[in-house]
């Protein structure tokens, strides 16, 4: 860990960051603000790293490590060259260290009372805070048990740490409370008393322990039992060296064999850690350490790196025995001694050791070898993993593609420059295109942008993910800011590519390139013109005001650019229907950024298209018509009428001008909205609405407009209209059945007709008998539909409110519904309720009301 002062290394930088994050969030928490700043400085971070809350790695340390940090190549190869490196530990500062917690409860007095010292916390150095902490309170530390108890010293571990043997039940009543362990408890006394066991505490300089050590004494001599830290906790890697200089002076055997649990070994009454116990020797010519068991190969380039750890099941190994070879292959595991993947050379090394010890056993090479090592079908021997993928040439070099098989996508990977089997980006495809992502852990650098441009256009990815944190795509975007250009699927750069333009009409700059011209209002915001072959395709970001609209506009006439598009840009704060439009109209740039100048630019273009159909493209008019038609979901819309009629025009001459529908979604679903503008009006709103408006077929061009429509009804709906959109198809199928086959009328449901919409017009039972009377409806589910529906339209009926020409239209759709269909009690009362209405009517002439009273008379007796 770079930084901190010292003339060593830290290991483990994550674990002191979290570790002094976590105060930092408590002082920020109590609202310590010089805690806070005392927390972050410098030389806190130079105190909590020093040795006294630290302590140095040997070798086999960082082979049986799990702390990802201490896995690099750069830590591996400092602590097996000899260089001085250390592991933070928190154990060891909470041992030794001051109580953080009662520091901050005296600068938590100090900015209560309104000390002066409170401003100076942040300067003062930590040993000095912790004595004027300890001088606030006599206290640190109280504890609810005294101490008592006979313990006497036994050894000094070190200048802060001493071994105490505990003689008394008192001494171990501490040690248990202390410790939370059993230490305290009966049979431990009992046994102490009788001599057959030793009870050692390793404690501060307070008397605070830190290890208790469990010694048993029978025939043999005394044997190691135990060793644990508080809540049984086993024995820190910190205090390894503490536990072998007890060990050693009360000359412990280890016959309960707890040695291997501790990372310790005993051999011949002499302990040791295991971290110790490596020794060098020469292996097929390369530099390699071994324990007996476990033999680590370092690297033929740089003796002073780790390769692989190579471990035999049978037990340990002479270093004669090590270099002859002739192992069970199956019994073999090849290790890598670092987490990250080695260079493609020192993978070519491990290759050949590995090969070695399967002396040609295909079975035992598939298991041996760690992960980038493969076995090649070719060969039948290991090699790097990168040799088994499909090399791809593209441009600046090439790429990896992973073999498969069958129809399953491949994986692309794109290697280093440098390093064949170093992977810096992957390309990856999902369920709807091909993502990017940057390996973990790596770092693009400015030299290799180039070619990661050229493999994300190779492998059509669209974007690229981000991973984790997504701390290396934010720093490739800063490098070389990645574009998509979405017409060629070709990626750039735009940062290599632009130019800076000062705007004409603001303050803002123009940054411009062949296929973008990105303008900067402010430091935070921008909108992005993308350009191709002089046209422009769409329009993103939001826009802040007119001066910024009209320096766009601007710049599309300056730049000579056209486009067939509606262009939209959103507006901060507004909502859909609101935004500020941008098109062509007769070859000229118009725009507009509220209700009424939309209006004025939407009827210009109305009048272009009625003198020429060129002159404004058919985008446009739907552009128009879809914001129009999002305008009137507004509740406060001034200019409501204008907008009506306006929607109205424009929908006709849409319909008229439409080459083709298909590029238009036709139901009425939600999944449109995600989509873009011309979602949010459907088609089948559209002839909805058309025939709403009176539209009618009278032309060739229209009824082969309405053709091509219903072209798209069929696929769009299927040969059957489900529950979740029978409301929309029957309100177009009510307003359009006179031009419709009888194949869209049998679509829908035979027994119900949802179309709430129409059946809340006025006049409903006209409505009915229209549809009744008409023979293209004979023969059909719509029609039983729509009987069923005129028969709930009977039984909900309020005669008394209605005037002679509804009571009419029910006293012939009642006959009509009574000649074909059986009647129950209730729709015989309501029979009998309309007879009575229509008696006291005399202006009902041309009703059958006398064939109604036979009916009535009929089933009512």
């Amino acid at each position: 860990m770079a930084g901190t002062g010292h003339r060593y290394e830290i290991s483990n930088p994550t674990a002191v960051t979290k570790f002094a994050n976590h105060w930092r969030g408590t002082a920020l928490a109590r609202d310590l603000e010089e805690a806070h700043a005392w927390l972050c400085s410098k030389h806190f971070l130079k105190y909590l790293t020093g040795e006294l809350f630290s302590f140095r790695l040997k070798p086999a340390h960082v082979i049986n490590s799990v702390i990802p940090d201490e896995k690099s190549h750069h830590i591996v190869a400092k602590v097996v060259a000899g260089d001085e490196v250390r592991r933070f530990d928190p154990d060891l500062f909470e041992t030794l260290g001051p109580d953080l917690a009662h520091i901050l409860d005296w600068i938590a007095e100090l900015k209560r009372t309104d000390d002066p010292l409170y401003k100076k916390v942040a300067r003062m150095e930590t040993p000095v805070l912790a004595v004027r902490a300890d001088a606030w309170t006599k206290r640190l530390n109280a504890r609810s048990i005294a101490f008592d108890g006979i313990s006497h010293p036994v050894l000094s571990a070190s200048p802060e740490l001493t071994w105490f043997e505990l003689k008394d039940r008192r001494a171990l009543s501490y040690e248990g409370s202390m410790m939370s362990h059993c230490v305290g408890g009966h049979d431990y006394a009992r046994m102490v008393e009788a001599g057959q066991t030793r009870i050692f505490s390793l404690r501060t300089e307070t008397q605070k322990p830190v290890l208790t050590a469990e010694i048993r004494n029978d025939d043999r001599g005394p044997s190691l039992v135990q060793i644990q830290k508080r809540g049984n906790g086993g024995l820190p890697i910190a205090y390894c060296d503490a536990a072998v200089s007890l060990l050693n002076a009360v000359a412990a055997q280890d016959f309960h064999g707890a040695a291997r649990r501790y990372a310790l070994v005993c051999e011949a009454g002499r302990w040791t850690t295991i971290f110790d116990a490596w020794a060098a020797i020469n292996f097929m010519g390369r530099t390699a350490m071994s324990d007996g068991r476990s033999l680590m190969i370092m690297s033929a380039t740089d003796a002073a790196a780790p390769l692989v750890v190579v471990e035999y099941a049978l037990g340990s190994q002479s270093p004669e025995r090590w270099f002859e070879g002739d192992f069970d292959p199956l019994l073999v595991r090849l290790k890598p001694a670092a987490d990250t993947e080695p260079h493609y050379d020192d993978q070519l090394e491990a290759c050949e050791i590995a090969n070695h010890f399967a002396a040609g056993d295909i079975r035992a090479a598939q298991a041996l070898g760690p992960p980038w090592m493969k076995l090649s079908k070719a060969s039948s021997r290991l090699v790097p993993r990168v040799d088994t993928y499909e090399r791809v040439e593209m441009p600046s070099g090439f790429f990896y593609k992973e073999k498969v098989d069958g129809t399953s996508p491949a994986e692309c990977y794109l290697p280093h420059s440098a390093d064949p089997s170093r992977l810096m980006m992957v390309a990856t495809k999902t369920e709807y295109d091909i993502q990017a992502t940057i390996v973990p852990g790596q770092r693009i650098s400015h030299a290799e942008t180039a070619r990661c441009l050229d493999f994300l256009t190779a492998t059509k990815a669209r974007s690229i993910k981000k991973d984790g944190s997504g701390e290396a795509v934010n720093e490739f975007a800063r490098l070389c800011e990645p574009m998509l250009i979405a017409e060629t699927l070709e990626w750039r750069s735009f940062l290599a590519d632009r130019r800076e333009v000062p705007a004409r009409k603001t303050s803002g700059i123009w940054q411009e390139t062949e296929y973008l011209l990105r303008y900067r209002p402010d430091r935070f915001g921008s909108i992005d013109i993308h350009v191709r072959d002089g046209t422009v395709t769409h329009l993103s970001g939001f826009c802040s005001g007119k001066d910024t609209l009209i320096e766009i506009v601007t710049k599309l006439r300056q730049k000579r650019l056209t486009s067939a598009k509606f262009l939209t840009l959103s507006s901060l704060g507004r909502k859909r229907g609101d935004a500020t439009t941008i098109f062509m109209c007769d070859g000229k740039w118009v725009w507009s950024d509220c209700d009424r100048k939309f209006v004025t630019t939407a009827q210009l273009a109305l009048e272009a298209n009625a003198r020429r159909p060129d002159s404004v493209s058919e985008a446009v008019l739907n552009g128009l018509l879809t914001h129009a038609n999002a305008m009137l979901q507004r509740e406060t819309l001034k200019v409501y009428g204008l907008v009506v009629d306006l929607k109205r025009r424009l929908l006709d001459a849409w319909f008229m001008r439409a080459t083709s529908l298909e590029n238009y979604p036709v139901r009425r679903r939600s999944i449109w909205a995600t989509l873009d503008e011309g979602a949010h009006y459907p088609i089948i709103d559209r002839m909805i609405d058309l025939a709403d408006q009176g539209f009618e077929l009278d032309s060739r061009k229209s009824t082969s407009q309405f053709k091509k429509f219903l072209a798209l009804l069929s696929g769009a709906y299927g040969r059957r209209v489900d529950i979740w959109v029978e409301v929309e198809f029957t309100e177009f199928l009510v307003r359009w059945y006179r031009h419709l086959p009888k194949k869209y009328m049998n679509m829908m449901s035979s027994y119900w007709l949802s179309c709430p919409v129409w059946l809340a017009k006025p006049d409903v039972a006209g409505r009915l008998l229209e549809i009744l009377a008409d023979e293209r409806t004979w023969k059909t589910k719509f029609r039983d539909a729509v009987k069923s529906q005129a028969e709930r339209t009977l039984d909900e009926a309020d005669y008394a409110s209605m005037d002679s020409r509804d009571l009419s239209n029910h006293a012939r759709l009642f006959h009509l519904i009574a000649k074909s269909r059986y009647l129950y009690g209730r729709k015989v009362e309501t029979l009998g309720t309309l007879v009575g209405h229509l008696s006291s009517d005399p202006a009902q002439k041309d009703v059958p009301l006398d064939e109604l009273r036979e009916i009535h008379a009929k089933y009512a007796a």
